[in-house]
């Protein structure tokens, strides 16, 4: 029997076709068998592992022959490396499935102080909570917000809806705790409420909780101002400026950036000028300058360049850049003075090097 040759050969003749065969099943044996030999020379030179490259591996062996390893185990915990690292956790979890929280959580707090994780921190905080220590436990888990195992674990953990609700909301878990307040009344629970509706984006039912709560604690500022970030984010922007001014100094900058943003320039001057915040005088005096009141900006520049708040450069090269641009050369150099050594140097007028002694 004769198979047509696809080539010019003419034809193949059927053992032939059998022979090439048998060589191609051949293929796929021989190249295992070189790959075998390969590994059989190569496992001379990995017997001997790099130093931490057989830590790790006899660690692993340790962790494999607890609690007969115990002490070997606890050898390698008191390294300060990845390896110890890597006990501490071990031992820490075999404490705690053997029913021992007290000492896992000692591994773990150990653990966390080489290296922290949120997963371990977990793995802490519920030690905590098998050990007993119930406090410790729910600040491991306020940390962890808003992983849900966390809100479970502050739901389980804060008896007070209230609190827990505060907890959750600090935490980033706003719509966990607005279910929580669900039909719970009271002054308290309006202001968690509102809370949880403004940082959900809900200004317009935040507000109205925040006024329940101020009508009997007016004197809150910190709510005060956040019933008024609720109003102007809701849009109402008279009643958040009176919000705003019924906080005084603590509001004053906060009515002034809103009034300023409608064009009522000098309403937001005396608002900024009220303010004990720096940053609330360099935006009053940016404004005193644009109105032409020189004379109260330059005030309030040379106010903050003598200071030591974030604003003290922008006040001094300020000033320095006005003087320069009136050719007041020795206000300007003045100003200069209280410029930091960078800008100094930008502008020309670095400080004056000490005098050279003699040894």
């Amino acid at each position: 029997m004769v198979r047509p040759s696809p080539g010019p050969g003419g034809p193949v003749q059927l053992w032939e076709v059998e022979g090439r065969a048998r060589m191609k099943s051949m293929v796929g044996p021989l190249i295992m068998l070189g790959l075998l030999l390969a590994l059989l020379l190569l496992v001379p030179r990995m017997a001997s592992f790099p130093p931490e490259v057989g830590a790790y591996a006899r660690l692993w062996d340790a962790c494999d022959r607890l609690p007969g390893s115990l002490s070997e185990l606890e050898a390698f915990a008191a390294r300060d490396d990845g390896v110890g690292w890597q006990a501490r956790v071990a031992l820490g979890q075999w404490h705690m499935a053997g029913g021992a929280p007290a000492q896992a959580v000692s591994f773990f707090r150990s653990a966390l102080s080489l290296y922290a994780t949120t997963d371990l921190r977990a793995e802490l905080a519920l030690a905590y909570e098998g050990a007993g220590q119930s406090a410790e436990a729910l600040q491991e888990w306020e940390g962890l917000l808003p992983r849900q195992d966390a809100v479970r674990a502050v739901l389980r953990l804060e008896r007070d809806p209230v609190r827990a609700a505060t907890l959750l909301t600090k935490g980033r878990a706003p719509g966990e705790a607005l279910s929580l307040l669900a039909g719970i009344g009271g002054d308290q629970a309006a202001l968690a409420r509102a809370r949880a509706l403004l940082a959900l984006g809900n200004a317009s039912e935040a507000w109205p909780e925040y006024e329940r709560y101020l009508l009997s604690f007016p004197g809150d500022l910190e709510a005060q101002l956040e019933y008024g970030r609720a109003l102007e984010r809701a849009g109402q922007a008279e009643e958040a400026i009176r919000a705003y001014r019924t906080a005084g100094a603590a509001g004053a900058y906060a009515a002034g950036s809103l009034l300023e943003s409608l064009g009522r320039e000098e309403e937001a001057i005396a608002a900024y000028r009220q303010s004990t915040e720096p940053e609330a005088k360099w935006r009053a005096a940016l404004l005193l300058e644009d109105h032409g009141r020189t004379g109260d900006a330059f005030a309030l520049y040379w106010e903050l360049a003598r200071g030591t708040h974030r604003v003290r450069d922008d006040a001094a090269l300020r000033l320095y850049l006005l003087y320069t641009r009136r050719g007041e050369e020795a206000k300007a150099r003045e100003a200069a003075h209280y410029l930091s050594l960078p800008l100094a140097w930008l502008v020309g007028e670095p400080p004056a090097s000490p005098p050279l002694v003699a040894d």
